[in-house]
């Protein structure tokens, strides 16, 4: 698949640079890459987006990457209402 990036802040920097996220921002560019568009054609279902989402999630597990990993049961996060600061 064809994409592009967009560095945030320097981001893209960052997760090059330091060796500990380095190989993580390779998996995960490794697996969009791998996301063909016969890949979305047979996968559709409502969207496009849910579709590469599903596809993505898949192959980040065949990483072993954890799925869905329930951050906000953490208990710095529970209590008051959660957003954005």
């Amino acid at each position: 698949m064809l994409f592009k990036t967009y560095s945030h802040r320097n981001a893209e920097t960052i997760f090059k640079k330091i060796e500990k996220y380095s190989s993580l921002y390779r998996e995960v560019l490794t697996a969009i890459d791998s996301i063909l568009d016969e890949d979305l054609i047979q996968n559709f279902k409502n969207s496009l987006s849910e579709s590469f989402f599903e596809l993505l999630k898949e192959r980040l597990t065949s990483l072993q990457w954890n799925t869905d990993c329930p951050i906000f049961k953490d208990e710095a996060y529970t209590g008051d209402a959660w957003r954005l600061s």
